[in-house]
């Protein structure tokens, strides 16, 4: 049968928070075909078909374009033009339909967290408000005392001031010591290469003087036409020739100077030197101020002094409200004013004639495929693989991200004892750990990991496990978190087992030093938001925060612990892990905002 095409087109107004390719793929799923489905059944202006549109029908007839950095064309063919027109319009709408609902939905999530946190917040400033009226009524006064209420005002500033200007002074050092690097770098003095005039000049006009002198003594004796005045009046003009000529040749010397960049380095740094010595000198007048204020908290009568801790108190929660209220104001106006990731550029129109079958075009692509058929037979078997095997084929999927192959392993007897040997896949563990140290900055560290993979049983635990062994043998304070099954449920490495008694944060120690566990049961029905409290607890308590999410294609829950991290570490079996799995791991990870910074290869030969 004929077919024609119809063309919509699709503008990211975001390419930053969602890229064009991910784009192209969301348009040919399941979720936007069946939304693009519930628009297209009510439509009753659309001729009647033989037989209802079902999904795989879109999915055949769907093909997408990049015309643009930012633009892409959706292209649907259909026997019936309307029809194809129809689709394709229903397709544009349906995922500028969906990323809007997405954008929204985040939104409408942060506000209502907001909201919670500011009711909680909320009622424990109306109890600081209890506890302050019923210590006025036991104390027997009606008001706060003066001094204490000043005494508390004031050493809550001057803690402020002091944590203030000791980042002002660590920032005036960092500075100080690469301005002193750069001053080392530069040389005091350069030579420079300048023109002067032949030295040799100075000494005949000195002679020629000599001459004029001495001419005029001869006119004062001799007549103008005496044999000795006209020698030295000929004299005088050969010297007054040779003295022209060579006053208009330069000669080019070698001269030290002052370096210019040298002057400015030395300025800029006394300068800086001056600034460091000046905060220097504040911070310790604040240091010794709020040693005072200290004192003199600490010699009020203990009455006072607990009237005192309660104002702290409450001015630190106040302080907080205020900060939760301009935040969720933020919240509300994205939640109103927030822009589409995906906006329909251009709308399709019915075609006016098919566009296939072109008799002559399928003549001349048969014999051309005829002919290259066989050479394609012969690297049919790998190059349609669709299982990833070596780190080329990982690095191709994900963008030339660092990859890290880990050899095969047998489940260690002894764990602590592998880690700190020379095996092979424990040096691979610990060169994972050095390129994610090489791979940070000073703005944006990785304090927070999440290790995940596609599927169960591609090795994460393992790598997560053996990854925080080594930030933590390395001297950082490591908390690595994993959900378990069941409550109390041991670590099948560490062969510890979670403190299912600890009132709030179960964090347990391990023969690792620096290294702590923090299990979370993730079968019970708010298990995402424990995941996510313990998450941020853990972050306040550690330098590095290692996550053993569970696969972010299988559980959703993966997906909302990607923002609280600043890198994900995605592990792949050779021979195992699909190619199209790794890639929808890459886009579920770029949906949910995370940033991919190195790749595990395991069981790799």
């Amino acid at each position: 049968p004929s077919l024609s095409s119809a063309f919509s087109n699709l503008g990211i107004s975001q390419p930053r928070a969602l890229s064009l390719k991910t784009v192209e793929r969301l348009t040919k799923t399941r979720s936007t075909v069946r939304l693009a489905l519930t628009r297209l059944r009510p439509r009753k202006d659309l001729p009647p078909l033989p037989r209802p549109l079902t999904e795989e029908d879109v999915l055949g007839a769907i093909e997408t374009k990049t015309l643009e950095p930012d633009l892409l064309e959706v292209s649907v063919r259909f026997p019936e033009p309307r029809w194809a027109a129809a689709i394709a319009n229903a397709i544009a709408d349906a995922l500028a339909q969906r990323l809007k609902d997405a954008t929204t939905d985040d939104a409408i999530r942060k506000r209502r967290y907001l909201e919670r946190h500011l009711q909680s917040l909320q009622q424990k400033l109306e109890d600081l408000d209890s506890q302050i009226a019923l210590t006025k009524k036991r104390l027997g006064f009606t008001d706060v005392l003066k001094e204490t209420e000043a005494l508390v005002k004031s050493y809550y500033d001057a803690e402020l001031q002091r944590v203030a200007l000791q980042a002002q002074l660590q920032s005036t050092t960092a500075h100080c010591y690469r301005l002193r690097q750069q001053l080392i770098r530069e040389q005091p003095l350069i030579s420079v290469e300048v023109l002067r005039q032949d030295p040799t000049v100075q000494e005949m006009r000195k002679q020629l003087a000599a001459l004029e002198i001495q001419r005029a003594d001869y006119l004062a004796r001799y007549t103008p036409e005496h044999t000795a005045l006209q020698q030295l009046n000929a004299t005088i003009k050969e010297l007054r020739q040779n003295i022209a000529q060579r006053a208009r040749q330069l000669v080019r010397e070698s001269e030290v100077v002052p370096n210019p960049a040298y002057q400015i380095l030395w300025e800029k740094w006394a300068e800086a030197e001056s600034q460091r010595f000046a905060t220097e000198a504040r911070l310790q007048g604040l240091d010794h101020l709020v040693s005072l204020l200290r004192q003199r908290l600490a010699n009020l009568p203990d009455s006072q002094r607990q009237f005192a801790a309660l104002m702290r108190h409450q001015q630190m929660a106040e302080q907080v409200y205020a900060d939760l209220l301009v935040q969720l104001e933020v919240a509300r106006i994205q939640e109103e004013t927030s822009t589409p990731l995906v906006v329909v550029a251009d709308y399709a129109v019915p075609p006016k004639s098919p566009v296939s079958p072109r008799r002559l075009l399928t003549l001349c692509f048969a014999a051309l495929l005829g002919t290259i058929v066989g050479v394609l037979l012969t690297f049919a078997s790998h190059s349609f693989a669709p299982k990833v095997y070596d780190p080329e084929e990982v690095r191709q999927i994900l963008s030339s991200l660092p990859t890290v192959t880990l050899p095969a392993v047998r489940s260690p007897s002894d764990f602590f004892a592998w880690i700190n040997s020379r095996d092979p896949a424990a040096e691979a563990i610990r060169l994972l750990r050095t390129n994610l140290q090489l791979a940070q900055d000073d703005q944006k560290p990785l304090r927070c990991l999440l290790v995940t993979s596609p599927n169960h049983g591609e090795g994460k635990t393992f790598v997560a496990t053996a990854l925080a062994t080594t930030f933590a043998q390395a001297g950082h304070n490591t908390i690595l978190v994993s959900g378990a099954d069941d409550e109390g449920q041991p670590h099948p490495l560490l062969g510890i087992a979670p403190d299912t008694r600890a009132a709030q944060l179960p964090v347990v120690p391990t023969n690792i030093r620096r290294l702590q566990w923090l299990a979370v049961t993730d079968n019970s029905v708010d298990a995402a938001e424990r995941f996510l409290s313990a998450v941020k607890q853990a972050k306040e308590r550690a330098d590095i925060v290692v996550i053993d999410a569970p696969p972010v294609l299988s559980v959703a829950d993966t997906s909302l612990l990607i923002p609280l991290t600043e890198g994900v570490i995605v592990v792949a079996e050779a021979g195992r892990t699909r190619k199209a799995e790794l890639q929808k791991a890459k886009e579920q990870i770029q949906l949910a905002k995370g940033r991919i910074v190195a790749v595990v290869l395991n069981k790799a030969t």
